[in-house]
């Protein structure tokens, strides 16, 4: 599917991330997010090479209805191994479909946020009130216990912080 990853496909259409500034007029949002691609194998157009549409990055976010058309406009990114592809993540872009029948595409994707979003894995979660409750208030806030001055970071419109006081947690903290 065709989809840029510098904010979910949800519908939270209220958060200060869809509203966030153009760079310049007529120019991108100011980027949030740099992806890489590291192939660990050939990237071919018969393996399914990730594709890109090019200039995306100044278009209003893909519907996922349209995720067809835009892969219609895409172009692969050919590597090979060892390959290293930078992209920012307002990018669209998907897997290509692998034609072959005996290879396949192996890749690492790593991906930088800017500092005060909240990472993808919910670091609030994981690691349990009392041992938070131990860290100092720079931590907490790396980890999500706060907002942003822009308002993200937030859990469904209130500060994160009280709110985990309130959370039972349902598992048991590992050593």
């Amino acid at each position: 599917m065709t989809h840029c990853d510098d904010f979910p496909l949800t519908d939270a259409k209220n958060s200060a991330l869809r509203e966030r500034p153009k760079l310049h007029e007529g120019g991108p949002r100011r980027p949030i997010a740099l992806n890489t691609m590291v192939a660990l194998s050939d990237f071919t157009e018969e393996t399914g090479a990730t594709r890109i549409v090019p200039d995306s990055n100044k278009l209003p976010y893909p519907a996922k209805e349209d995720s067809e058309s835009w892969y219609a406009k895409s172009v692969p990114a050919l590597m090979p191994k060892g390959g290293l592809m930078f992209f920012e993540g307002q990018c669209f872009h998907g897997g290509g479909a692998n034609t072959t029948t005996s290879e396949r595409r192996y890749g690492v994707t790593v991906d930088f946020c800017t500092g005060y979003l909240r990472t993808q894995e919910n670091f609030i979660l994981s690691i349990g009130q009392e041992r938070a409750a131990t860290f100092s208030s720079a931590l907490q806030e790396l980890i999500g216990f706060s907002i942003s001055d822009g308002g993200l970071g937030h859990v469904y419109n209130h500060n994160p912080s009280p709110l985990m006081e309130k959370t039972p947690m349902p598992f048991t903290e590992l050593d």
